[in-house]
């Protein structure tokens, strides 16, 4: 049907004179412009007429194009198009993005602005063509940029943020809610702020402002922040401020990682690390008091020596056999301290004895009646049966 209208217009076009389909007021802007520009025919979809401007561009030739219908341009559906021409007829809608198909097959992206006009009593479509394919290959790279990034946002295993520049959250991603414990829509209505530690929040601020005020370009930081429970969560951040083409700051960008574990390793490194310390200082200790019992053992040994020979001197009637069995005793006690040092610092194995405690705390009474003077009265309670330890 469409075919054989256009044939039956074509063939009338063929016996009227060009003057005759183009209006005085519009020829010349028609013939001269340097804008794309086709008639067509609102009920049959013929294009009735195109300018040189409109050859150069699809590759065919006026006449060419004169042979056509404006579906072999538009890709769309006739059905479609039609549905176009009858709201651009109308005065519905006046402005179109389409793709249009050229000569040498390619497809263009182009922006049709089209209304109606009287031409010698006949009403037909004007349409200016204006190619828009750069702008719409710009409009989809960074579409697809879009996406890309959306898709990296939202399913990032780690927790990332575009805050603002007030440090309100504007946008954040399922693994920070999760991280944090909010609903996506609590978290995004909160601020930096009331997510971190009491003791953190004056340095966000400061933080903010090295950015916004350029004294560095990226930040990567250590946070304590509040999880929704109350719980601490130790987190290392990294944020940067986003700006658009003229260089003015438009929001942050935060990646934020959950490095609790990784601190309470790190906490229980340095207990380690104190524990080991003390027990190489204990060793040391120990080899020092170990050299000095190994050599006070050898003085002791003399004086035992010595006691002993004094007291088989001295019977127990001789009144200076008591103070020799006091320095014998005291050199015993200091012999038996000798051996805990000696064990302490592990060159002597230890062996455990069980001994009277009545006989070890009546050993002590005359020395420590000496020590505490005769001012203070001594006295001890020792229990009828000895008690062994």
């Amino acid at each position: 049907m469409v075919r054989s209208g256009v044939h039956k217009r074509h063939c009338e076009r063929q016996k009227m004179q060009p003057t005759a389909t183009r209006s005085e007021d519009y020829h010349g802007i028609f013939e001269s412009s340097n804008l794309v520009m086709l008639l067509i025919d609102p009920e049959t979809a013929e294009i009735l007429d195109a300018n040189q401007s409109a050859a150069n561009f699809y590759g065919w030739s006026i006449s060419e194009l004169k042979s056509k219908l404006i579906s072999d341009l538009n890709i769309l559906p006739i059905s479609k198009i039609r549905l176009k021409m009858q709201a651009a007829n109308e005065l519905k809608q006046n402005r179109f993005l389409l793709q249009h198909r050229l000569a040498n097959g390619d497809i263009h992206d182009i922006e049709a602005f089209s209304g109606p006009v009287n031409v010698k009593g006949r009403i037909v479509l004007c349409s200016i063509i204006v190619d828009v394919s750069k702008q719409c290959e710009i409009q989809r790279s960074l579409d697809r940029s879009e996406e890309l990034f959306r898709d990296a946002f939202e399913n990032s295993m780690t927790g990332k943020a575009l805050p603002s520049l007030d440090g309100r959250f504007n946008r954040v991603n399922d693994s920070l809610c999760k991280m944090l414990g909010y609903e996506k829509q609590v978290l995004e209505a909160m601020t930096l702020q009331e997510t971190v530690h009491a003791d953190e929040r004056n340095q966000v601020e400061i933080n903010l402002e090295k950015l916004v005020s350029r004294q560095v370009t990226a930040l990567c930081f250590e946070r304590r922040y509040l999880r929704a429970n109350g719980e601490v969560m130790w987190a290392e951040v990294r944020a940067m401020l986003l700006t658009d083409s003229k260089n003015f700051p438009l929001h942050f960008i935060m990646e934020i990682n959950d490095i609790s574990l990784r601190k309470k390793a790190e906490h229980e490194r340095d207990h380690l690390q104190s524990q080991l310390i003390h027990s190489q200082k204990m060793e040391a200790i120990g080899q020092l008091a170990g050299g000095v019992a190994h050599d006070f053992n050898n003085l002791l040994s003399v004086i035992l020596g010595y006691s002993e020979l004094l007291l088989q001197a001295f019977p127990q009637e001789n009144p200076h056999h008591e103070s020799i069995s006091e320095v014998y005793g005291a050199a015993e006690r200091a012999k038996n301290l000798t051996r805990q040092l000696l064990a302490f610092s592990r060159k002597q194995i230890l062996q455990l004895t069980t001994i009277p405690l009545n006989s070890v705390v009546t050993g002590f009474k005359n020395l420590l009646q000496r020590i505490i003077g005769e001012q203070i009265l001594l006295e001890i309670q020792l229990t009828e049966k000895d008690p062994l330890v």
